[in-house]
């Protein structure tokens, strides 16, 4: 599914606090009275980001500050460039059949939402500019501790209090992780990469590239951050898995909330994974030669050590099973959205993130009946056979837990298949791979497996 990928800034980390900017919140507290002082304020910090990242700028660089209501039109207009409604309503339909969000939701609504009300910056890629949101700091936090403990809201203003007598300015820290992105774009063409991991149809290409370029950027502006309050970055370990539990905490933990969390935490542990193993040359190269995979976010050593690449699956094709069906889209998902699946479909997020390690490449395909009926087949591969039990297991949990009210007609060592309502779900292993199929009519079920076990798979 198209998205925003890196121009919204979502979290903004300040030492061991994560601050989301949430709510429209008072313009009346932001130091900058017009654009040609922010102007000058980004001119003075494009040498620090410079410093900072090891680049030096090509180009000048626009900068405009807007309203949160400017900053929600700007995004709504690069959300119709990018997503059509047809496109949101055939991936709402088929990441409602896997299990990732609930009925009679569009991802498209959801991202928007969510993006309205915690930008706080923006890098536009297309238009090579950026945009700094109204934030009054004091009532962000004071609105996040107060809903996490009561009414603290004096807290806000302590704190905003303390930061300005360090020198330190919320302002800035947003304008560094701008200032970080654009120079990356400048230097290795991020919009270029990301339209072709979307051409291509696959989340998790796209959420890995996402978590590099946003990973970076929290780097620079959380080195700027510490630096600004006298704090080695390098002493914070484990800051990625700490930062995950408050804001799942603050958040909720649902899908979408997950997908824009996790590129700037878990891609800042691989950036500073990178700069560990061979500094600046390092973190350059992987943007010439970026991950292929979350797995490779996830776990950077797969990146780094013994390069673990993706296995490459064509697409299920029931073309020949579903007469009179319509194709609808196809992806791959990933460790990372394999994982949420499994979170959202009541495991909590360990158990889910054990159960995804080991996945070695997978693709999905949904079908539309001419009833308007949802099938899907996806085909997933794992590193050995080990892992791919452990997901077949789990898998099959999953389909008791989604079609309560449904029938078992099989159910042995190796497959499972369950009939609700006139239509079948099944799951099967062989060896490291795991076939399943979903909502196809009851009496098509086996010939749908055995097609779906036709598909490519070319092992790495």
């Amino acid at each position: 599914m198209k998205n925003l990928s890196c121009i919204a800034i979502i979290i903004l980390a300040l030492g061991f606090l994560i601050i989301p900017a949430g709510h429209s919140y008072a313009a009346d507290a932001i130091s900058v009275d017009n654009d040609t002082e922010l102007e000058a304020n980004t001119e003075r910090l494009m040498g620090l980001a410079e410093q900072l990242r090891g680049l030096s700028f090509y180009d000048s660089l626009p900068v405009q500050m807007v309203s949160t209501e400017e900053i929600g039109n700007i995004i709504n207009d690069e959300l119709d460039r990018q997503i059509d409604d047809a496109n949101d309503r055939m991936f709402s339909e088929l990441f409602e059949l896997i299990g990732l969000i609930p009925g009679n939701q569009g991802l498209r609504d959801m991202y928007q939402e969510l993006a309205e009300e915690q930008v706080a910056g923006l890098y536009d890629s297309h238009e090579k500019k950026f945009y700094v949101v109204d934030v009054d700091v004091s009532d962000m936090i004071g609105d996040m501790f107060g809903d996490m403990f009561g009414d603290l809201g004096n807290l806000g203003g302590l704190v905003e209090g303390f930061l300005k007598g360090m020198g330190f300015d919320m302002t800035d820290i947003i304008i560094v992780h701008e200032l970080t992105h654009a120079l990356d774009d400048q230097h290795f063409d991020i919009d270029s990469e990301l339209n072709r991991r979307m051409a291509m149809n696959s989340d998790d290409m796209q959420l890995a590239y996402q978590s590099l370029v946003e990973g970076n950027a929290t780097r620079i502006m959380n080195d700027y951050s510490y630096g600004s309050l006298g704090i080695d970055p390098s002493q914070l370990e484990g800051m990625a898995d700490m930062q995950m539990d408050m804001m799942d905490g603050m958040l909720g933990g649902s899908f979408m909330e997950k997908m824009m969390i996790v590129p700037y935490l878990k891609g800042e542990e691989f950036t500073r994974h990178l700069i560990s193993i061979g500094g600046q040359q390092d973190l350059d190269d992987a943007f010439l030669d970026p991950p292929q995979s979350m797995e490779q976010i996830l776990h950077p050593d797969r990146y780094t050590g013994h390069r673990d690449e993706p296995s490459w699956v064509d697409n299920p094709n029931l073309s020949s099973v579903l007469d009179g069906w319509e194709f609808q889209v196809d992806d791959t998902l990933g460790e990372l959205l394999i994982a949420t699946t499994f979170e959202q479909l009541a495991w909590n997020w360990d158990e889910a993130t054990v159960i995804a390690d080991g996945w070695d490449g997978d693709r999905v395909t949904s079908w539309m009946s001419p009833d308007g009926d949802i099938a899907m087949a996806w085909v997933t591969v794992w590193d050995n056979d080990g892992e791919a039990r452990d997901f077949y297991d789990a898998y099959k949990e999953v389909i008791r837990r989604k079609y309560r009210n449904g029938e078992w007609e099989d159910s042995r060592v190796d497959l499972e298949i369950m009939n609700e309502a006139g239509f079948s779900y099944a799951v099967e292993i062989y060896d490291y791979y795991v076939v399943i199929v979903e909502g196809v009519p009851r009496d098509q079920i086996v010939e749908a497996l055995d097609t779906a076990w036709e598909t490519k798979v070319e092992v790495k």
